[in-house]
């Protein structure tokens, strides 16, 4: 429980993220989102983008014809839950060349392999300047097993490989990020360093 309600990998007496620190982040950082809505999907691809207040995305960008206006180069990140509703599978996209989250989408409800299949559609619809799809990265323990399946079958390419831990070197055949206590932790250092210091911004 510590490690969800607190974003404490260690344990209830430590927080990892502290309060003052947090305070300035949510005084500096925290916009409303322009827009709330959900993905129109046809074919299994995003064709626009719906406005709605109960809807499942937030965009933190400028549309420009159904699209996102592509001023920056674009990576997406999954999060996946079982989908029976006991907590939700989230996706957010961040602009590289800003360091800003750009889009948010959570649902308690969709299935791993629906979820894969609409984090490639809508890594296919955040092209960047240069015309590139956005980069896929998800956590592959639990069900993202399930979802690693979605991705393969569409075969989507753009996407995170593991390193060897010696080499430093993409191990091709192994997508996604592998959680493990070791992993975590560097994560959340690198993730509590680039929020202190403004370099992304959530």
């Amino acid at each position: 429980m510590a490690q969800e309600v607190d974003c404490d990998p260690i344990g209830g007496d430590y927080h990892f993220f502290d309060d003052a620190m947090l305070s300035v982040i949510k005084g500096r950082d925290v916009r409303m989102p322009y827009r709330i809505g959900d993905f129109v999907v046809d074919g299994g691809e995003v064709v626009g983008f719906s406005e709605g207040e109960t809807g499942k995305c937030k965009l933190w960008a400028t549309l420009r014809g159904g699209k996102l206006a592509g001023d920056g180069r674009y990576y997406v990140g999954c999060d996946i839950a079982l989908g029976t509703g006991a907590t939700p599978s989230v996706l957010i996209a961040f602009n590289a060349h800003t360091g800003e989250k750009v889009l948010e989408y959570v649902d308690a409800f969709i299935r791993p392999h629906d979820f894969g299949k609409l984090a490639v559609a809508v890594c296919r619809w955040l092209e960047g300047y240069d015309g590139e799809t956005a980069k896929l990265n998800w956590e592959v323990n639990g069900a993202g097993k399930t979802f690693t399946l979605a991705v393969k079958e569409l075969g989507y390419d753009l996407v995170y490989r593991r390193r060897d831990i010696e080499t430093g070197r993409e191990q091709g055949d192994k997508l996604g990020w592998y959680t493990d206590d070791k992993t975590k932790v560097t994560l959340l250092m690198e993730y509590r360093r680039a929020l202190n210091e403004g370099d992304f911004v959530n």
